[in-house]
């Protein structure tokens, strides 16, 4: 037993990536168009837990992509950029407990430019959450979630989500109750549209050879 306290330490961090090259060469109306790219990616994962496994996991990725492309023919060239980054985590908490929690996040991010300034730009992000109850007769769900994306063209996009479910089992009757909202709103026009969703279902079986719903 170590009596110095507690010890910080780094999770290990799993390393990887690839680079490829193309070229490809196209025919068209007598004319010829010449295109070459080089992609390199590299990626990082790793993955640990907080004072005990039972009690937090957490776990990471990171990806960052760089493309390089060049384009001509007999009367131009031009050549393009991007750079991607791609990354995301989850949080679990006692996650063996009939009261597990779960968070989440997961980021895209594209940059484009051109040497004739005709670029892309798009990049989305996604949060959110679940908390779950395990019961022996059901269980329940509450999750949200928030999806933003940024684009060039038709700028910044948010969706909400709100999830609720809730299942139990009485005798010889399953009862389960689904409640969803979606809230989506358009910075660049101001628009908005909110969808709600109830469903509940009730299932009675009282032998394996009948069932109603």
């Amino acid at each position: 037993q170590d009596n110095r306290g507690l010890a910080w330490f780094l999770p290990p961090v799993r390393l990887g990536g690839n680079v490829s090259y193309g070229v490809a060469k196209n025919y068209s109306n007598g004319q010829s168009a010449n295109q070459s790219g080089l992609v390199t990616t590299l990626t990082a994962r790793t993955g640990t837990y907080i004072w005990r496994p039972w009690f937090a996991t957490v776990n990471a990725s990171l990806a960052f992509t760089h493309s390089a492309n060049r384009f001509g023919n007999i009367d131009s060239s031009s050549k393009s950029k991007s750079v991607a980054v791609n990354g995301g985590g989850q949080l679990n908490v006692v996650p063996l407990s009939k009261f597990p929690f779960e968070a989440h996040f997961q980021l895209n991010d594209s940059r484009a430019t051109t040497d004739q300034l005709v670029g892309n730009s798009y990049a989305s992000e996604r949060f959110g959450f679940t908390q779950r109850y395990f019961r022996e007769d059901g269980d329940a769900l509450l999750g949200w979630d928030r999806n933003i994306q940024h684009d060039v063209v038709t700028g910044r996009d948010t969706q909400d989500t709100l999830q609720l479910r809730i299942t139990t089992k009485l005798g010889e009757h399953d009862l389960q109750f689904n409640g969803d909202r979606s809230d989506n709103r358009r910075d660049s026009t101001g628009e908005k549209a909110i969808v709600n969703s109830l469903a509940l279902q009730h299932s009675y079986a009282p032998d394996p050879t009948i069932s109603i719903s």
